[in-house]
């Protein structure tokens, strides 16, 4: 296979940051984004969305803390006022070119790791106390994650089954239609 793809879902509470983001991965790294779609979550289902984004994590109040962190995240704006908006983005790597990734992270995970760990340590936000560490991060940045990877491909795949089957609106941004 000459090319691999990554999936990473954005939370709500990266609304603000995508363009950054979208810089980041355009500009930093060898990689092109494939696809980008935005999503419009009930706010009265997204917990119920989060715990089945999560089901394969073991820990009940794991990923009841995560969800609670998104649902503290929310902001209700004029726009969106009753619903999450998230957005999935798929990267390709075409012909598994080298990509560029701080090299913290590129010794101690695999491409499709180092990136979302290099996204949460840029884009996460602070955390209140400044001293604290949650390890790969640095000091200083919070665990209230802005994205989630898929570890598979069969998780890609449920993850869009669920915000196609939850999301009250759609919208799509950007398709990569032909590849050189």
């Amino acid at each position: 296979m000459n090319y691999e793809i990554f999936s990473y879902l954005f939370w709500h509470h990266s609304k603000d940051l995508r363009n950054d983001i979208n810089r980041y991965i355009t500009e930093e790294t060898n990689l092109s984004i494939l696809s980008e779609s935005h999503f419009l979550i009930p706010f009265n289902k997204f917990k119920d969305f989060a715990h089945l984004i999560y089901a394969k994590e073991h820990h009940f109040q794991h990923i009841n803390d995560k969800a609670n962190i998104q649902i503290n995240n929310f902001t209700k704006d004029k726009h969106d006022s009753d619903h999450m908006h998230l957005a999935s983005i798929k990267l390709l790597n075409y012909k598994k070119q080298e990509c560029i990734v701080s090299s913290e992270y590129n010794s101690k995970f695999n491409l499709r790791d180092a990136i979302k760990w290099e996204l949460r340590k840029r884009f996460n936000p602070k955390h209140k106390i400044g001293s604290f560490h949650f390890s790969p991060l640095p000091i200083g940045v919070s665990h209230d994650h802005i994205v989630h990877c898929a570890d598979t491909k069969a998780e890609m795949c449920y993850i869009d089954f669920l915000l196609e089957s939850t999301a009250t609106s759609k919208k799509i941004c950007r398709k990569l239609l032909a590849i050189a």
